[in-house]
């Protein structure tokens, strides 16, 4: 196998490092236009305004000034994030054309009866599980990985037998579309609770490479930096990838991989995608295709 309201940066405040960890994070990452995330023009609208912009006035001082334009690390991690959810971006335009993007958009989103059912059941937010279905298929029932994971969300034999979906050669209950849109949101609120208690973005990792390898990557930041708690996947990802000689950084980048290692950032990027207007999607398929 391989969000939350989305507010336009100069509404959205910007949370505490605790706030952070716990997916209000989710929030700050995207929700910003493809215009602003991928560096073009998409006519003039405040949506794609960037943040922290408003002139400072001619009579403060000149340290004052320089202390105001020093971002903190929430705003430096949000700018982190925002690059690379643009270059995930950028690598589904540069292999989706644009009326496979808007058919693949049609699709997910003809899924919403079922995805609002058990988004709100399981308490998952729907953005969440229309990102995951672009991610995993476009939106289609019959896709099938070379791994062998199915269904529009692309469940793993694995993963369905503890799920309770059924795979004889008669059926494949993963390749029905309720069914897996269950599963999914299940899983996710499996990884949200109990023993797990992730955070959003811990939970959308886990859902690519495992909680196994979640709790692996929590243990190996924290030995790195004991004084950063319960971090989101983000602060973790980065913060292992500044320290290349140590197993935190091999476990990520070289076992788990750039694919799972990257897949939160391009859930973000499929949910700005399928949050964007039509024009947007083809503004930015012409420039990277």
């Amino acid at each position: 196998m391989r969000g939350v309201e989305m507010k336009s940066p100069e509404s959205s405040p910007v949370p505490s490092s605790q706030e952070m960890s716990r997916g209000d994070f989710l929030t700050l990452a995207t929700g910003v236009g493809l215009s602003f995330l991928l560096g073009f023009k998409a006519g003039a609208s405040k949506r794609f305004a960037e943040p922290n912009s408003v002139p400072i006035p001619s009579h403060i001082p000149l340290s004052e000034k320089k202390k105001s334009l020093e971002k903190t690390p929430e705003q430096k991690l949000q700018e982190q994030v925002r690059k690379k959810v643009a270059e995930e971006a950028q690598k589904i335009f540069e292999i989706n054309d644009y009326n496979h993007l808007i058919e693949a958009c049609e699709r997910v989103k003809s899924y919403s009866e079922s995805v609002e059912k058990y988004s709100s059941q399981y308490g998952i937010d729907p953005k969440v599980m229309y990102a995951i279905i672009f991610t995993e298929s476009k939106g289609k029932t019959d896709a099938i990985s070379s791994a062998g994971a199915a269904g529009l969300c692309q469940i793993t034999t694995i993963a369905a037998k503890e799920l309770g979906l059924e795979i004889n050669p008669e059926n494949d209950f993963r390749l029905d579309p309720v069914k897996s849109i269950e599963a999914t949101a299940k899983l996710l609120q499996k990884y949200q609770s109990g023993n797990y208690n992730y955070s959003v973005d811990q939970a959308i990792s886990s859902y690519n490479f495992g909680p196994t390898s979640m709790n692996r990557l929590i243990i190996e930041h924290e030995q790195l930096f004991p004084k950063e708690k319960n971090s989101n996947y983000p602060k973790i990802y980065f913060d292992l990838q500044s320290k290349p000689d140590f197993s935190g950084y091999d476990y990520l980048f070289n076992e788990i991989g750039d694919e799972g290692a990257n897949y939160y950032f391009c859930v973000l990027a499929a949910d700005e995608i399928l949050n964007s207007k039509p024009e947007e999607i083809k503004v930015a398929s012409d420039k990277f295709m």
